[in-house]
């Protein structure tokens, strides 16, 4: 019971991090669109930067979260699949 619970907890914040990759992805495309346009904004281009750098780092958070997901499924199953039954 406590494995299911740890598992769906990971899946929301798995889901949770996609999202917001999606989202950081939109915004920094339109703020660097901005600053394209404009060549006296320097503060757009900063912006997208680290728009797309937060991006690169809720990609490698969701990844880190779906192995631990794998990970703990499949750990789960080895057990119950390991012990006997009396």
């Amino acid at each position: 019971m406590f494995f299911k619970r740890i598992n769906k907890i990971h899946l929301k914040e798995l889901v949770f991090d996609i999202l917001w990759a999606i989202l950081i992805l939109i915004a920094a495309s339109l703020v660097a669109d901005d600053a394209r346009k404009y060549s006296d904004m320097d503060s757009y281009a900063a912006g997208a930067f680290f728009g797309f750098a937060s991006l690169v780092i809720y990609i490698v958070d969701g990844c880190y979260r779906f192995l631990l997901w794998t990970r703990r499924d499949r750990n789960n199953q080895q057990q119950q699949a390991s012990s006997p039954a009396y």
